[in-house]
């Protein structure tokens, strides 16, 4: 299981590098045409007033994240959300051990519409079906409001990263 958690961190990794990768070109593509622009500028103040407003577009990016409802605290992202897998599969006796904070059932939900992020949901649907599965299998088993499974998730973004670790556990 170890394994299987290992590949998928490094999957994830991967696709945020490329994902990454793709947006940068275009970012790198604005910076050189910026470059260019005040290049052909003379004056110094105007150069200064350039990289001004490249800075505040850069700020722009980060005020477009917010905190991801479901993941560890300090997770901030505007591509992914809480999938609310307890929606799916959960009893509604357990509903509220599932909506925890601390030991719930949270995974995220990649919100880009690229063939990666579409792979990694996939990857992460999976997930969801082994947890449902063992649910399932323990339900028989549980004692109080205590499921038995819990899973979290945690978000970094910038400009040209999005990674996302996952946790699940079998208890």
């Amino acid at each position: 299981m170890k394994r299987n958690f290992k590949n998928f961190i490094i999957f994830i990794l991967a696709i945020v590098l490329l994902v990454g990768c793709k947006k940068g070109n275009n970012s790198s593509q604005a910076v050189n045409e910026n470059t260019n622009n005040t290049s052909n500028m003379n004056n110094t103040n105007d150069k200064k007033s350039a990289e001004k407003d490249s800075n505040k577009t850069a700020s722009k990016t980060q005020k477009n994240l917010k905190p991801v409802k479901g993941a560890i605290i300090g997770s901030l992202s505007s591509y992914v959300e809480d999938r609310e897998v307890w929606n799916n599969f959960i009893d509604e006796k357990n509903m509220a051990s599932a909506k925890r904070d601390d030991y719930g059932l949270h995974l995220p939900k990649i919100l880009l519409k690229s063939k990666d992020a579409k792979k990694a949901n996939e990857e992460i649907d999976e997930i969801e079906e082994n947890l449902r599965k063992i649910y399932e299998s323990g339900k028989a088993k549980m004692e109080g409001d205590d499921i038995g499974i819990y899973s979290s998730f945690s978000v970094y973004q910038d400009d040209n990263v999005l990674s996302i670790m996952i946790k699940f556990s079998d208890i």
